[in-house]
């Protein structure tokens, strides 16, 4: 696989809102420090071709504290949603393994009851460091 170019496919943001969306779908972050928050397009962005990979990533840094959030935007697939962070996880690791407050996010049109392979996969990305989140239609931070 081509090295990633994380400078051609991010924004920094520092809007008091700072908004990513597709298929109304959407996940915001209240930003009301107005810090600089770096907006990296994955999917046909920094990651191409036919690699399971999620739609987003949301990365800042606050003093010492270093955040990053993985973001999927799904219809209904909650199980390929998992799979597609874990992948771009994978993938990305070693560029923020010095980041201790790590997230992923999962905004659906239809959130399904848990089955035994999400749950898996949930507790799998847990053991690796990441808290879980999973909401229909949207998700909302506040970054303090």
């Amino acid at each position: 696989m081509a090295d990633l170019n994380y400078k051609e496919n991010t924004i920094a943001r520092s809007n008091k809102i700072v908004t990513v969306s597709e298929n109304k779908m959407k996940c915001i972050f209240e930003n009301n420090n107005q810090i600089t928050l770096n907006v990296v397009t994955v999917d046909d962005g920094l990651i191409t071709g036919s690699q399971s990979r999620c739609d987003y990533m949301v990365h800042w840094q606050k003093e010492a504290n270093k955040t990053i959030f993985y973001i999927e935007l799904k219809g209904n697939d909650v199980h390929k949603a998992f799979q597609q962070l874990k992948d771009t996880i994978h993938l990305t690791k070693h560029n923020f393994a010095d980041y201790n407050d790590k997230h992923c996010v999962i905004v659906s049109s239809r959130m399904p009851q848990e089955d035994s392979t999400m749950r898996r996969i949930r507790t799998d990305l847990k053991r690796m460091g990441y808290t879980v989140h999973t909401k229909n239609k949207q998700f909302k931070h506040t970054i303090k």
